[in-house]
């Protein structure tokens, strides 16, 4: 740039009309401004053939993969990304417990090898509660008791929760039912021997490689793409279930797509009159919806605050 501001300079040193030297000047902005535009626009059209590729590769979710990490600053999901999510909303009941301060509520430090922990995993919330009653929390980067994150893979707890309450309601047989009775579209040479229980314990055989960074990846489509369960049931199982752990999303997405076939209702409203509601938990969540369809995603994206937690574990 400097070189072209001297070289601009000199040529007009050498034309003595000052008349001139404006018409010089003028003319060579209007040349770099031409160039500009031609960049420009050339720029536009290869975004936009990239775009139209994408989507049709089937890559589309690529898009919201970019724009929902890596143009704000992440190069892979986040704890504060259900704000490219639509979501449902588990309601929390009209009455609830509210949890205690303990008598010794927040009197012993955190000891340095755990805020170096704590620091390092860049955890925003700890919260410790004993007998029933809150011992120590402790929140960072702005985060409060009142903040809600992205959970990530705690919902495959919870999806896991609602099975067993499925089973002990009657809408599922038991934990050694057939996957194929409830999900006949399954593939694979070993889909007709898949039970509930490979999919909770990630036993399945399914083939899955559990890869977050990488774009195009199977974790990147079924987090960023618009319909996970038709790309879950174009995925066979290739293994003998029940032989070899393999930690995979894509199991609990299955025993999720069962639970919410066998009911006919979505895991955030069976999560609110299952587990929120009996539980009396204080606060209300989000579940992620892919394109507002009438099921969400057990893979992960429950969005809650911390203290929801202990209440399902109580």
């Amino acid at each position: 740039m400097e070189f072209v501001v001297y070289e601009l300079i000199k040529s007009s040193e050498r034309i003595k009309n000052p008349t001139e030297q404006k018409t010089y000047i003028s003319t060579y902005n209007l040349h770099l401004m031409k160039k500009l535009i031609r960049f420009l626009a050339g720029f536009t059209l290869l975004i936009v053939l990239l775009v139209l590729i994408a989507y049709s590769t089937g890559n589309g979710y690529l898009m919201k993969g970019l724009w929902a990490s890596y143009l704000h600053g992440y190069n892979s999901a986040s704890i504060g990304d259900a704000r490219f999510f639509d979501t449902h909303t588990i309601d929390a009941p009209a009455t609830y417990e509210e949890w205690p301060l303990h008598a010794a509520y927040n009197q012993q430090p955190l000891s340095a090898p755990l805020t170096a922990m704590l620091e390092k995993t860049k955890t925003v919330a700890f919260l410790v509660l004993k007998e029933d009653s809150i011992l120590c929390e402790q929140y960072w980067d702005n985060y409060t008791d009142s903040s809600r994150s992205n959970s990530f893979s705690m919902a495959k707890s919870i999806t896991t929760m609602l099975a067993q309450v499925a089973i002990q309601k009657g809408f599922l047989k038991d934990w050694n039912q057939k996957v194929k009775t409830i999900l006949p579209e399954l593939t694979g040479p070993y889909a007709d021997s898949l039970e509930l229980w490979h999919l909770s314990t990630m036993s399945s055989g399914l083939d899955w490689d559990e890869k977050y960074k990488d774009p195009f990846s199977v974790t990147a489509k079924a987090y960023y793409g618009n319909d996970v369960n038709k790309l879950l049931l174009g995925l066979p199982i290739v293994n003998q279930p029940g032989k070899v752990y393999n930690y995979q999303s894509g199991s609990t997405q299955l025993l999720g797509m069962c639970v919410t076939k066998v009911t006919g209702q979505s895991l955030s409203s069976l999560a609110s009159d299952w587990l929120w509601k009996p539980l009396q938990a204080e606060h209300a969540a989000q579940w992620h919806t892919p394109m507002r369809k009438g099921w969400n995603w057990p893979i992960a994206v429950l969005i809650l605050m911390p203290a929801t937690l202990p209440a399902l574990g109580k």
